[in-house]
C-alpha cells in the first residue's frame, strides 16, 4: 500500500517504509510546480466528460483520420476539416484521445484552446 502525505513543507526521506507500506511525501513546492498544468488538464477532462456514455463513433473516426494524416499541428487544424461535427464534440474526442495518451497535447505553454499544439504518435 502506498500512502501520500500532501502539503509537507519539506521532503522527508522518500524511502520510509515497512514491509507493507510506503510513504511518499508530496511537498508544497512539488504541488505548486505542477498545479498550473494540472488545472489546464481539467478543461480537457471536462470536454471528454461531456461525452460520457456517448460512443461518438463517427466523430472519433473523423478525428483519428485527421490526426493520422496531419501528424501534428494546432487544435484548430483538427476542427477545420471537421466542420460537419460540433466543435464541443470534436474537442471531447480530442480530450478522450489525450487522456488515453494517444494524442499528445502541449498544455505546458497555455490551456486547452484552438492554439494548443498537439502531436499524434502511432503506437
Amino acid at each position: 500500500m502506498v500512502w501520500h502525505k500532501i502539503g509537507a513543507r519539506e521532503a522527508i526521506d522518500p524511502g520510509i517504509s515497512n514491509s507493507e507500506q510506503i510513504v511518499r511525501v508530496v511537498t508544497d513546492d512539488e504541488i505548486r510546480s505542477c498545479s498550473l498544468v494540472s488545472m489546464r488538464w481539467l478543461k480537457v477532462i471536462c470536454f471528454a466528460a461531456a461525452l460520457r456514455d456517448e460512443r461518438q463513433v463517427a466523430a472519433t473516426a473523423a478525428v483519428l483520420q485527421t490526426v493520422r494524416s496531419q501528424r501534428n499541428g494546432l487544435v484548430r487544424d483538427i476542427l477545420g476539416p471537421l466542420r460537419d461535427y460540433d466543435d464541443a464534440t470534436v474537442k471531447g474526442v480530442i480530450g478522450r484521445l489525450a487522456i488515453k495518451d494517444a494524442l499528445m497535447l502541449n498544455l505546458f505553454e497555455s490551456g486547452f484552446t484552438l492554439d494548443t499544439a498537439w502531436a499524434w504518435e502511432e503506437a
